[in-house]
């Protein structure tokens, strides 16, 4: 969203400005700097998710299956395998209580 608002900024300088305000998200972000602009360069990746919200949640997945060695596709698909098996386990646990 912040490239929309501002197309001449560098993502090294957008990430220096949200900084005061989520200081270990974008620790993390620049740890991972060069995985997280080769992902937002991926137009394919990212046209997966259509929301912003869907849009932050891939993106958050496959920054986190960064910290594992993982490409963010396949980061992105265990994490929404593993939200799919803990929302069954949760229902499941409710219907048998």
């Amino acid at each position: 969203m912040l490239r929309k608002q501002f197309p001449q900024r560098s993502t090294r300088e957008i990430l220096e400005f949200l900084a005061a305000d989520f200081p270990k998200q974008v620790e993390n972000l620049v740890r991972h700097q060069q995985a997280f602009e080769q992902m937002l360069q991926d137009k394919k990746f990212l046209r997966t998710a259509r929301t912003e919200k869907s849009r932050s949640r891939l993106v958050a997945d496959a920054m986190a299956g960064c910290a594992f060695g993982l490409k963010p596709s396949y980061a992105a698909r265990r994490a929404k395998e593993a939200r799919r098996k803990s929302k069954f386990g949760a229902n499941e646990a409710k219907a048998q209580n």
